[in-house]
């Protein structure tokens, strides 16, 4: 299967149907026609910027941000619309600290909390803001560092917008939480 010609209105690779595929065919053609008429590309953030054969509601997959962006009004934009920050218990410090909700109603947590004087299980981590909360509680999987033990924990992000600590040892810890839920 070789390419026959060029769309001039999209620029994609035009294939005559009724045609066999052809011993020593251009697959790298055929593969690239295939991602661009599929709904999700994945692009170097250059490929992305100098795209121009898009359409509405084409995703991508910027490879090196490591981000979902949109195909809307003639351009790829970033999937995100509401970005905040979990707001950080007393006793707390966070170095890293991001949330994100996409157009479907997805959010993602990023968060690192630190506390010098940490005490065991149940402690409150942070609080999310409205719009970002479940409407249901999310058990989320974490990984504890620093203090002893090192190793799992658990934050349970509730429906209320608490983020609760599950886990064990005591003095200086830090804690890594990434989770992704829906939030109507």
């Amino acid at each position: 299967m070789a390419a026959n010609s060029t769309d001039p209105t999209t620029g994609r690779p035009m294939f005559i149907e009724n045609q066999a595929v052809q011993v020593g065919a251009d697959l790298d053609t055929v593969s690239r026609y295939a991602s661009e008429n599929g709904n999700r590309v994945a692009l170097t953030t250059a490929e992305r910027q100098a795209f121009k054969y898009g359409r509405e509601g084409l995703e991508c997959w910027d490879k090196d941000e490591k981000r979902e962006y949109l195909w809307t009004g003639g351009a790829f934009r970033r999937r995100s619309l509401l970005t905040s920050q979990v707001q950080v218990q007393q006793g707390f410090t966070s170095p890293i600290n991001r949330l994100e909700k996409d157009a479907d109603g997805w959010v993602t947590v990023t968060y690192q909390v630190t506390r010098d004087a940490f005490s065991g299980i149940g402690q409150q981590l942070g609080t999310l803001p409205a719009g970002f909360r479940p409407s249901l509680d999310v058990p989320a999987a974490g990984s504890a560092t620093s203090g002893a033990p090192p190793g799992l924990c658990t934050v349970l992000i509730q429906s209320n917008g608490a983020m609760v600590l599950y886990a064990t040892g005591n003095g200086n810890r830090t804690f890594y939480v990434t989770a992704r839920y829906f939030a109507p």
